[in-house]
Order: structure tokens, then C-alpha cells, then sequence
């Protein structure tokens, strides 16, 4: 007897923490353009790159011109640049960068997107003197999400238990680079 409730305990607990977790997946499809040929020198481009992560504050982990590589690594995204669908498979935050499919609330707990952990590189390529290709690839993102709600107590909280869950790029980081770079 004391078996089956030890079971029965450690499932429901299983059931709690991972609730929220892999079992469900993305409903729309988001394919990001990882690549863009710009009309402008190395250089300038090299610049502007540059540029682009001192201005979004992006911890550059390697730096080599010579190879045109800078790499970003472990870097942790905020909840404001990250979202989740709704049930209908849209993006509950169209500017967000990354996405993690939807998770329905769990007695009177919401499901929120908290963070992405995630490297990426941007490799930046002459073609000729006047034209540079450019190309972001973003990996190992693995998104982060809480229950939210009140407690009996009328407090807000979040729960201490995050779980985490493989989620994609919705293209708007693509863009907002290559947009700053053009």
C-alpha cells in the first residue's frame, strides 16, 4: 500500500513540474532568413555589425575579422524577447525573437515564456569589393518557461521550478540585424 501512494505521489509531483514542459510543439512555422548579400564594402559592414551588438548590449565572445566570425555564446535572453503561441498557433508577441509553442494554464495558472539561453555567430563574408554577404546562425536555444498566478494569499508569484523546452527564432532578429546593416 505504501508503494502505490509513494507512485501515485511521485507521478502527480512528475505531472506538476513538467506540465508546462516538451510534450507540446509549435503550430506555425517560422522560417528566418539566416542570410542577406549586402551592397555595401567588408568594412562597412564589419562596422555596423559591431556596432549592432554595442548597441543591443550582446556580449561578443570571439572578435576575428580576418575570418569575418563573431560569436555570441550562453547569452540569456529576457522575457521581453520572448513569447509563446496562443492557441490558435499565432505569436502572442509579434516583436519577439524567439517562440515556444503554447501551454495551456493549469488550475488557474498561467503559463508564460520567462527566458531563452542561446549562442549564436555572424559570419561576415566579401564577395567582391562592393558586396558582403552576411549570415546569422543561431543555436542551441532552449527556452525557459513559469507558472504564474496568485497564491491563497492574494500574492502574485512565480514558481521556483522553471522548465525548459526547445523553441525556434521568429525571424525579427534576423531582420532588425540585417535592417541595421542596410
Amino acid at each position: 500500500m505504501k508503494r502505490k501512494l509513494l507512485y501515485f505521489v511521485v507521478f502527480i509531483a512528475t505531472f506538476l513540474f513538467t506540465s508546462c514542459g516538451t510534450t507540446s510543439v509549435l503550430k506555425s512555422r517560422y522560417l528566418a532568413n539566416n542570410s542577406i548579400l549586402s551592397e555595401q564594402s567588408f568594412d562597412d559592414v564589419w562596422e555596423k555589425v559591431i556596432d549592432y551588438f554595442a548597441v543591443a548590449n550582446l556580449p561578443i565572445s570571439v572578435l576575428d575579422k580576418s575570418s569575418g566570425l563573431i560569436t555570441v555564446q550562453n547569452i540569456t535572453i529576457g522575457e521581453t524577447l520572448v513569447t509563446m503561441e496562443d492557441k490558435d498557433g499565432k505569436l502572442i508577441n509579434k516583436n519577439a525573437w524567439f517562440v515556444l509553442p503554447y501551454q495551456k494554464a493549469y488550475k488557474g495558472w498561467k503559463c508564460v515564456a520567462n527566458k531563452v539561453n542561446c549562442s549564436f555567430n555572424v559570419r561576415v563574408k566579401e564577395i567582391d569589393e562592393t558586396k558582403t554577404q552576411i549570415t546569422l546562425n543561431i543555436g542551441n536555444i532552449q527556452g525557459i518557461r513559469v507558472y504564474e498566478g496568485f497564491d491563497m494569499y492574494f500574492h502574485f508569484v512565480r514558481n521556483e521550478q522553471p522548465t525548459y523546452e526547445q523553441c525556434v527564432s521568429t525571424g525579427v532578429f534576423e531582420n532588425h540585424l540585417f535592417n541595421y546593416i542596410n
